[in-house]
């Protein structure tokens, strides 16, 4: 077996893989669906997103057991709208992260301005806390939404690269398939001549 033909991991191949995942958005999908009565304000978001997923992973299923590679691509489509959607989010996340301390000093400034009997109890503190503790605060609070939104794009291209992997591996098998069928008929023929 071709080590290219194995999950990221290294253990599991790359069809078990994309089953495994599949079997995980499939039940994502059916929660999602049982769930949307309970979301009352976003029922019909949440039953369309469980109906897209239940779709898309019984298509991958169905792909990987019968060999056919195009019905792994709307799944990859949709991780390529995953990881679009994790990188703006990153983004929005890391704006506040590197600007924590610009953030503070615009807050001091406005509610000084607000009213200025406060400034002199904000020379001291900053959102409550102590001027040195403050950006080390803020961004703590500002590094946790960067770090999950990371670990979710991460979890995406990860997943994004184990489709790519099955969907080779699918063409490449079902190209052979082909071409040892065609030399097989081609022998038959000139035997039969």
């Amino acid at each position: 077996m071709d080590p290219n033909d194995f999950c990221c991991c290294g253990t599991v191949h790359v069809k078990a893989g994309v089953q495994i995942i599949s079997t995980f958005t499939l039940l994502g999908g059916i929660i999602l669906i049982l769930g949307s009565p309970g979301a009352q304000d976003y029922a019909p978001l949440t039953l369309s997103v469980g109906i897209i997923y239940i779709a898309l992973a019984s298509l991958a299923i169905h792909g990987v057991r019968k060999g056919k590679p195009g019905c792994l691509v709307p799944y990859m489509i949709k991780q390529v709208i995953n990881i679009v959607t994790c990188v703006v989010i990153l983004i929005i996340c890391l704006v506040p992260t590197l600007a924590a301390e610009y953030f503070i000093d615009m807050i001091q400034k406005a509610a000084a301005s607000a009213n200025p009997e406060m400034k002199a109890d904000l020379d001291g503190f900053t959102l409550g806390f102590r001027k040195p503790d403050a950006p080390f605060l803020l961004h703590l609070i500002a590094i946790l939404p960067t770090a999950c939104a990371s670990i979710f794009l991460f979890l995406e291209v990860y997943i994004f690269i184990l489709f790519g992997k099955c969907h080779r591996h699918l063409k490449a098998y079902t190209e052979a398939n082909e071409a040892y069928i065609k030399l097989i008929e081609r022998d038959g023929q000139l035997q039969q001549a």
